[in-house]
C-alpha cells in the first residue's frame, strides 16, 4: 500500500469516527436536557426490559457501532518508503548543525547526533513530511528538540533495530514572552502520526514527552517516557494501535484535552502493551475512551486530594471490549462522568477510591473484574451485571447505587436510580453495606455471595426502594442490626436466619432439605450473626434443617461448598417454607459487636 492510499484510508476512518462522536455527544445532551432518569419517565424502566436497550439510553449507540467506526485495523499501513532513492534525503547530524530545518514534504531519513540543537518542520506544500529516525540523538535546552510548525501531515517513523533518543532537558521560556517556548519534546501543531518498529526515548525536563495540537495517532514503536508533566498528550484525539510504552511522568500518563469540539476529546486503544507510571490520572479522554485489547499496567501516585489521580478516566463514556487491565490508583480506578460499559477484558483494580465509579450508569456484560482495595467497590445511578466473574473488597459499599448530588448521611432518600443483576458470579467483602442501592434492586440471575458487614450499622443488603429477587442464587452474612430481607413480592423464595449470638468468622452453616439435598454450605469470611439466603431450591412447602459446624468437602468457592458430602454438625433449627419470605430469629441489634447501629424490622415483615 503507498503512502497516499494509506493517508486517505486514514482520512476515510477518521472522518467517520468524528461523525459517530458528534451522535454520541448530541444523545449525552439530549439526555441532560430531557432527564430521562428522572420523574415519571423513570417508571418506565422495567427492570426486565432488554439490558442492551436500556444501557444504551445515554449514549445513543450500541456496542456494535462503536466497532463499526472504531475498531479499525491498521495492519496494512506501509512504515516503509516505496519511493525512488532519488526522492529520499539523508540527513546526518552533527553538532555544527544546530537547526536543521525542513521545509518541504518528503522522506528524510535522519541519523547522528546534536547535542543542542532541533529539527524544524515548516512544510506549507499538500504532501506528507516523513521523518524516518535511523539511530538519531537530539539534545535542546531551549526549544522542542523536534518541532513541527506547520505540515499536512507528518510521520514520524522509528526505523527498525535502531535507538533514538529524543532529551528537553531543562525548563525552557520564549524570551519575548516569558513563557514556555514549546511544550513537548516531540510537539507537532498539525497532525502527527508515529510508527516503525525502532526504539525511541524521550526524557522531558521542561513539560510533555509528545504532543499533537491536533491528532495523534500511534501505530507502533517501542516508546519509553519520561516527562515533567504529561507524557502523551492530543488535543483533538488519539488512537494507539500497537507497540510498547513505558510512560513515567509528573502529571497524566495519556491525555486528550478538547472540551469544546463536540467531534472531538476521545482515545481509542487497540492493542499494544502501555506501562504508565503518573501522579495524575493514567489515561485521561473529554469525551469517550475505547479499549479495544492489550495490555494496560497503571500506576498512580499523588497524594494531594485536589488533584485527580484516577487510572483510566473519561467525561462521558468509557467502554472496555477486551484486554488486560492492572490499575494501582490513589483515586478512582476506573471513572466516568456518565457512563461505563464493560463488554470484555481481565481488570484488577486496587484503589485509593472507588475501583469503579460512573455518575450515571456503569454495565458489565462480560470479563473478569478483581476489585482488591477500594473504598466503595462499584458506585453509579444505575448498574446493569449481566455476565462476568467479579470479585471486591471494600472498606465502605461493595456496591453502591447513589446519585451524584447526594450527600452521605445516615439516612439518604430513595433515588430513581437501580441495581441489576441478571447473572454472573459476583462475590462481594464489604466493610460497609454489602449491595447498598439508594433507589431499587433487581436480582434475576446469577451467582452472589456477600460477606458484610461486622457492625451493626451496616447491612449485607440495604435498599431504600424495591429490593426484587426473581432468580439466581443469593447469599448474605452480616451483622444483624441492619439486615435485611427481599420484598414479599419477590417471585423467589427467600430464608433469614438471625441467631441468637455473633457467630465465629469460618462458623460452617449448612442448610438442606428433607431428603438430604444440599441448599447451603456456606463458611462466612467474617463474623456474622444473620445469613439471608434466596434460591430456587426453596420450595414452598417443603421442609429444611439447619446444621452449625460439621465438615465439608468438595470444590469451595469463597466460602461456599458445592457438595453433597457433609458431616453434620449441630442442629440448629427445622423449618417449613409457607411463604415468599421466611423469617427465623430476630435481629437484634443489642450485641456485643453492636457498633451504633439501630434495629430494624427485616423487609418481609413490613
Amino acid at each position: 500500500m503507498n503512502s497516499s492510499k494509506n493517508l486517505k484510508v486514514i482520512i476515510i476512518i477518521i472522518s467517520a469516527i468524528l461523525l459517530i462522536s458528534l451522535v454520541l455527544f448530541y444523545k449525552l445532551n439530549k439526555e441532560t436536557e430531557e432527564n430521562i432518569f428522572s420523574g415519571d419517565d423513570s417508571e418506565n424502566l422495567d427492570y426486565d426490559d432488554n439490558i442492551e436497550e436500556t444501557a444504551t439510553i445515554l449514549t445513543g449507540i450500541t456496542t456494535e457501532e462503536i466497532y463499526k467506526y472504531t475498531n479499525y485495523d491498521y495492519s496494512d499501513v506501509d512504515i516503509s518508503d516505496n519511493r525512488e532513492e532519488s526522492e529520499i534525503q539523508t540527513i546526518n547530524l552533527n553538532d555544527e548543525d544546530s537547526i536543521v530545518n525542513i521545509n518541504s514534504s518528503g522522506t528524510y531519513v535522519i541519523s547522528g547526533t546534536l547535542n543542542e540543537g532541533q529539527i524544524i518542520v515548516s512544510s506549507e506544500d499538500e504532501g506528507e513530511v516523513k521523518l524516518i529516525l535511523n539511530g538519531t540523538n537530539i539534545i535542546s535546552s531551549t526549544n522542542s528538540p523536534i518541532l513541527i510548525e506547520s505540515a499536512k501531515e507528518t510521520i514520524i517513523i522509528l526505523a527498525e533495530g535502531t535507538t533514538n533518543s529524543i532529551t528537553d532537558n531543562s525548563e525552557y521560556v520564549d524570551p519575548d514572552t516569558d513563557e514556555t517556548a514549546t511544550p513537548a519534546a516531540i510537539y507537532s501543531k498539525d497532525d502527527l502520526y508515529i510508527n516503525g518498529l525502532g526504539k525511541l526515548i524521550i526524557n522531558s525536563e521542561n513539560k510533555n514527552g509528545i504532543q499533537s495540537k491536533d491528532q495523534l495517532i500511534i501505530i507502533d514503536g517501542d516508546i519509553t517516557i519520561t516527562a515533567k508533566k504529561e507524557a502523551i498528550k492530543a488535543k483533538d484525539y488519539l488512537v494507539i494501535e500497537n507497540g510498547k510504552f513505558i510512560l513515567n511522568s509528573g502529571e497524566d500518563g495519556i491525555s486528550v484535552t478538547e472540551d469544546e469540539d463536540a467531534e472531538k476529546g476521545w482515545i481509542v486503544i487497540n492493542s499494544g502493551t502501555i506501562r504508565i507510571n503518573s501522579q495524575y490520572d493514567g489515561i485521561s479522554a473529554k469525551t469517550y475512551l475505547l479499549i479495544n485489547d492489550g495490555e494496560l499496567n497503571i500506576t498512580t501516585s499523588s497524594t494531594d486530594k485536589t488533584i485527580s489521580a484516577k487510572g483510566i478516566k473519561a467525561d462521558y463514556y468509557i467502554e472496555i471490549d477486551g484486554g488486560i487491565i492492572n490499575i494501582n490508583s490513589a483515586d478512582d480506578g476506573i471513572h466516568s462522568n456518565n457512563e461505563i460499559k464493560i463488554n470484555k477484558c481481565s481488570i484488577k483494580i486496587s484503589s485509593g477510591d472507588d475501583g469503579i465509579h460512573s455518575d450515571e450508569l456503569i454495565e458489565i456484560n462480560y470479563g473478569e473484574i478483581n476489585i482488591a482495595k477500594s473504598i466503595e467497590g462499584i458506585e453509579s445511578k444505575n448498574i446493569y451485571i449481566n455476565n462476568g466473574e467479579i470479585s471486591i473488597i471494600s472498606s465502605d459499599d461493595g456496591i453502591n447505587v447513589a446519585d451524584s448530588t447526594m450527600v452521605s448521611a445516615p439516612m439518604e432518600a430513595a433515588i430513581d436510580g437501580a441495581l441489576y443483576i441478571s447473572g454472573g458470579n459476583l462475590y462481594v467483602n464489604a466493610n460497609g453495606d454489602g449491595l447498598d442501592s439508594n433507589g431499587d434492586m433487581y436480582i434475576t440471575g446469577g451467582f452472589i455471595i456477600v460477606n458484610s458487614p461486622t457492625n451493626n450499622g451496616n447491612g449485607g443488603l440495604d435498599v431504600n426502594g424495591e429490593c426484587l429477587v426473581d432468580g439466581g442464587f443469593l447469599v448474605v452474612a452480616s451483622s444483624s442490626g441492619m439486615a435485611e430481607s427481599p420484598d414479599a413480592s419477590s417471585e423467589q423464595n427467600s430464608v433469614s436466619i438471625f441467631f441468637t449470638s455473633t457467630m465465629p468468622a469460618g462458623t460452617l452453616i449448612h442448610i438442606e432439605s428433607s431428603s438430604g439435598k444440599n441448599i447451603l454450605t456456606f463458611a462466612p469470611a467474617k463474623t456474622f450473626q444473620a445469613i439471608v439466603i434466596s434460591s430456587n431450591e426453596l420450595i414452598t412447602g417443603e421442609t429444611y434443617k439447619i446444621y452449625i459446624d460439621g465438615t465439608a468437602s468438595g470444590t469451595e468457592t469463597n466460602g461456599l461448598y458445592e457438595t453433597e458430602d457433609y458431616n453434620a454438625g449441630t442442629l440448629y433449627q427445622e423449618f417449613t417454607i409457607s411463604s415468599t419470605i421466611t423469617i427465623l430469629g430476630t435481629a437484634n441489634s443489642m450485641n456485643n459487636n453492636m457498633d451504633g447501629g439501630m434495629q430494624t424490622n427485616p423487609r418481609g415483615m413490613r
